[in-house]
Formats: C-alpha cells, sequence, structure tokens
C-alpha cells in the first residue's frame, strides 16, 4: 500500500503501518476522523489519500451486489416480456386443469352418497319381503353406480336373492359379471365365496372347489381363510379328488390352535377308511 499527496510532490508515508491489505487502528483514524498532523486545517480533507495496488494483469473482477441485482432483474424482465403469451397460455391451462379436477373430485363425492343412499333403499324393498321388486331395485343401483362400493353390493345381493328364488344360472353370471367388472378386487374374499356357493348348487364341484381356493387365499382372517379352505376339500372330495381333499385337511390338521383342526382329523380318518 502507498499513499499519494493530492497535492503534488513525492509520495508520503504514514506513521502507521499497512499490513496484509489492512489499515491499523491509528491509520483508521487518522482517515475518518481527521488527520491529527502538523498543518491541519479543520474542515479540509488530509493531503493524502488511500490507493490500494493496482490490480495484476489478468485478475478476474468480482461482480458487486448491485451487479447481480440489477443484472437478475433485467434478465427476468426481459424473459417474462419474450415469453408473456406462453406463460400466460400455461396459467390459463394449469388454473383450468385444477378448476376441472376440483369438479370432479365434488361429482365423485356426490355421486358416492347418492349411491349408497340408493342402496339403503333398495335394502329396505328386500326387507319387507318383496323379493322381486328388491332384485329391481337393486339391479338399478348395480347398473347406475357401477364401480362404486355400493354398486358392487347391490350385485352381489341380487345374486345372493337369485339364489334364493333358485335361479342359480342367473346369479352364476350376474357374478362373472361382476367379476369381470373388477368386482373381485373390490369386494375380496366374498365374491368367490359366494360363487363357489353357486357352481355347488349347480352341481359343478370342481369350479366350486377353485373358487373356495381363491377366497381361502383373498381371506383377511385365519378363522374364514381356515373355513374356505375346508369348503375347498369337501368340494374336492365330491369332485372325486381325493388326494387334494387329503392335502388340505392334513394341512387343517397340524394346526393345533385351528378351529377346524378336529374336523380335519375325522375327515383325514375317514379318508384312510374309504382307501
Amino acid at each position: 500500500m502507498w499513499w499519494r499527496n493530492e497535492g503534488g510532490g513525492a509520495p508520503v508515508t504514514p506513521r502507521t503501518s499497512v499490513s496484509a491489505g489492512c489499515l491499523s487502528r491509528p491509520a483508521h483514524a487518522a482517515i475518518f476522523l481527521g488527520y491529527a498532523g502538523p498543518g491541519r486545517i479543520r474542515g479540509r480533507a488530509p493531503p493524502w489519500t488511500f490507493r490500494p495496488h493496482a490490480r495484476p494483469s489478468g485478475a478476474t473482477r468480482l461482480p458487486a451486489m448491485a451487479d447481480f441485482d440489477e443484472n437478475g432483474l433485467d434478465a427476468a424482465t426481459d424473459f417474462f416480456r419474450r415469453y408473456r403469451k406462453p406463460l400466460g397460455i400455461a396459467a390459463g391451462a394449469i388454473a383450468v386443469a385444477l378448476g376441472g379436477t376440483a369438479l370432479w373430485q365434488q361429482s365423485e363425492r356426490t355421486k358416492l352418497e347418492n349411491a349408497e343412499k340408493a342402496f339403503f333403499q333398495a335394502q329396505l324393498s328386500a326387507s319387507q319381503g318383496n323379493p322381486q321388486l328388491a332384485v329391481a331395485d337393486l339391479e338399478k343401483v348395480a347398473t347406475r353406480y357401477a364401480g362404486t362400493n355400493a354398486g358392487d353390493r347391490a350385485a352381489l345381493v341380487v345374486a345372493q336373492l337369485l339364489l334364493d328364488q333358485g335361479k342359480v344360472q342367473d346369479a352364476v353370471t350376474r357374478l362373472e359379471g361382476l367379476r369381470k367388472a373388477g368386482g373381485e378386487k373390490r369386494l375380496g374374499s366374498t365374491l368367490p365365496s359366494v360363487l363357489g356357493a353357486a357352481y355347488e348348487n349347480l352341481n359343478k364341484p370342481a369350479q366350486a372347489a377353485a373358487e373356495y381356493e381363491k377366497a381361502a387365499a383373498a381371506s383377511a382372517s385365519a378363522s374364514e381363510q381356515q373355513q374356505r379352505r375346508a369348503d375347498a376339500a369337501r368340494a374336492w372330495l365330491a369332485a372325486g379328488q381325493a388326494a387334494k381333499a387329503k392335502e388340505i385337511w392334513a394341512a387343517l390338521a397340524k394346526d393345533e390352535r385351528g378351529l377346524l383342526a378336529q374336523e380335519a382329523r375325522v375327515r383325514l380318518g375317514e379318508l384312510e377308511f374309504a382307501r
């Protein structure tokens, strides 16, 4: 660092030293509080000013904060001015999409509420001892609100009422249609359980056993799973598949805490005696 006399003449070296690019405390005092040396006239600038070394050749200038603010604002303004139209279109499309989603969600909620109300009203018809009217009302709910929880339950109740009326094939057709529409994913083990019973009424034990096996695999509780497996074992035996029935009964007999362990041992004994 060096000091230059503004009035001309040789450079003036201050009494305080400048090291590592910083001024010592006395030098700071001289600059900011006024020069206290001889010849100092209050109100005038000191006869010397601080001048740093010149920047070395090839050195990179660090940008100032003002540069960032000004350049960033200019770039943003230019960007929005250039792409104002496409940005406006995009913003409008987003607003329309959000509004459409909200309307769709509200419509779905209203649909589900109406489906539940309609299913409840149709159940009242069934409880009043009018199966024909109940089937007609439930069919309307199942058709109008297909794919909803209420619609699936309405179709399932229709199939059960048809079974009670002896219309087994109609019930099977209704249940198979519900399966094709994705009802098994929503109803879980209930659909294959009812379908297995329907196939048993049609004297198709092999198909019934296969449905009971599906119901056991989809069962949520251990007790229900054991019951459906027992149903499958009985159906396999009726279909002449004693080996499959024995395999299921043996697995159930091994579960000492199972609800059907005792019956499984009895069935195994009957199969051994039949040999």
